[in-house]
């Protein structure tokens, strides 16, 4: 009697091992979430990361080291409208370093108000020699998503889904890839 196989999602047992990563003390809280689970794909490692604080586009800089590894083809799968109702985008990022290098950006709308700029930010200025905050704008730039945040935390979640091997169908980071071959010619 023929056995019933389980669906294609449920077949991949395998799982990554979960890579140490810990925020810096300075981090955006709403970048927290994401940057982990970036640092968690194969291949992908953030350097920099700014939730925007009602003024800018979240945003975190990464660098991929292994293309092979598919990292970036779970995040670009992940960011794109097709598969995902995601409002973040993946742009390049030119070498403006010393070394060059060409880098990534994960670019998100503009988020609320609730996040202070820190220490490290356009929020402080000096005054007598003391860091003192700015006062934070009281409108939001146009164009700007009250949800921006939640929907960076909903990203995180996704891709964790992938590493872990949990998510519910095709998972693009830990099997393999489904070939599309080209029907023969006809000549006439």
């Amino acid at each position: 009697m023929p056995t019933k196989r389980a669906p294609r999602s449920q077949t991949t047992k395998t799982v990554l091992p979960v890579r140490a990563w810990k925020p810096p003390p300075d981090i955006d809280k709403p970048c927290v979430a994401l940057s982990t689970a970036m640092n968690q794909l194969p291949g992908i490692q953030t350097t920099e990361s700014c939730c925007g604080h009602g003024t800018e586009p979240y945003r975190i800089w990464f660098r991929v080291t292994d293309f092979a590894a598919r990292g970036l083809l779970t995040l670009a799968r992940c960011t794109c409208p097709r598969y995902y109702d995601s409002p973040f985008k993946i742009l390049l990022n030119h070498g403006d370093t010393p070394e060059g290098q060409v880098s990534f950006l994960l670019e998100g709308p503009v988020g609320d108000l609730s996040c202070p700029a820190g220490p490290h930010g356009r929020g402080y200025r000096r005054v007598r020699g003391r860091s003192v905050p700015v006062p934070l704008p009281t409108r939001m730039k146009k164009g700007a998503d009250r949800r921006t945040f939640e929907k960076a935390d909903l990203l995180a979640e996704i891709l964790l889904q992938h590493v872990r091997g949990t998510t519910p169908g095709y998972n693009i980071l830990l099997e393999t890839p489904l070939r599309y071959t080209r029907p023969a010619r006809r000549h006439s």
